[in-house]
């Protein structure tokens, strides 16, 4: 083979073994997510394979309650991937309709089939939560401390966290920044939506908007509070605040009425958020 022929031969295999690299990273790619899928999928069976069983316990007890039961057993019966994680919920739903039942039928509620199968299903149900909340971007760890930051983040639906991660990132923040947020502060995922906006965008209007991100946990002290205090230190204190020395502004009740000798009824009678807003044409979700 003449020289030329050896030189398009080798461009030609370095150009097959760039596109099999090509090939093999796009493949290891969707493999991952295809795992991820699949966890989820496996989750959702595992929990809706309980409910059956759960139900045939209750209806020995409960035999004129066939309508909520069959429809916990069919629940899941031909779905798509998409449709079972949007019947989750309603599974949730009728899972406490079960629980509703035992109540009313003593023998049920003591019986140690009923006690046991609950217990696996709630299980399921934690295990179900911890799934989704990784496919979001947290990893087990993040979801095990934010849950005993807000137990009650086990309960809330996959809409109303979708729902609120959307309205978040429509502030203008990514979904990385979103998911910081909620590591560091759980209950944003109980906030309003009115509550989260007045008290970001009245952060922006003093300057502080970095804390945020940086510093999530701020959120939780009132913006009536923020701004209460906000005046006080800045016009009667003459203090600038910024986001490096803005601690006093955040500080719990005792320490700041112990430093600066007035008390958070005082301030908020004295300087009214409501006023503000007011005389400042302050409005959300405009």
């Amino acid at each position: 083979m003449k020289k030329s022929g050896w030189i398009i031969l080798g461009v030609v295999v370095l150009l097959v073994l760039w596109g099999l690299s090509s090939y093999n990273g796009i493949i290891g790619v969707q493999e991952q997510a295809t795992t991820e899928l699949a966890n989820v999928q496996t989750q959702y069976q595992r929990r809706a394979d309980m409910m059956p069983q759960l139900a045939k316990i209750v209806k020995a007890y409960a035999k004129h309650e066939k309508e909520t039961l069959f429809e916990v057993i069919n629940l899941r019966k031909g779905m798509t991937l998409k449709e079972k994680s949007d019947a989750n919920d309603k599974m949730n739903y009728n899972f406490d309709k079960i629980q509703v039942i035992a109540e009313a039928y003593p023998e049920l509620k003591s019986s140690e089939n009923y006690k046991k199968f609950l217990k696996i299903v709630k299980e399921k149900n934690i295990k179900v939560k911890i799934v989704f909340l990784i496919s979001l971007g947290y990893t087990k760890s993040d979801v095990i401390k934010m849950t005993k930051s807000l137990p009650t983040l086990y309960g809330l639906s996959k809409e109303t966290i979708e729902d609120k991660i959307s309205f978040l990132i429509s502030l203008g923040y990514t979904k990385a920044d979103v998911i910081k947020m909620t590591k560091s502060l759980p209950a944003l995922y109980s906030y309003s939506k009115e509550n989260i906006e007045e008290k970001i965008k009245y952060l922006k209007e003093i300057g502080l908007e970095s804390i945020v991100i940086n510093d999530t946990k701020k959120l939780m002290q009132s913006a009536p509070l923020t701004y209460a205090r906000y005046e006080f230190l800045t016009k009667e204190k003459c203090i600038s605040i910024d986001e490096f020395n803005c601690r006093k502004l955040f500080c719990n009740e005792t320490m700041f009425k112990k430093q600066y000798g007035v008390s958070k009824e005082v301030l908020l009678k004295k300087n009214s958020y409501e006023e503000y807003k007011k005389n400042n044409n302050f409005k959300i979700f405009k």
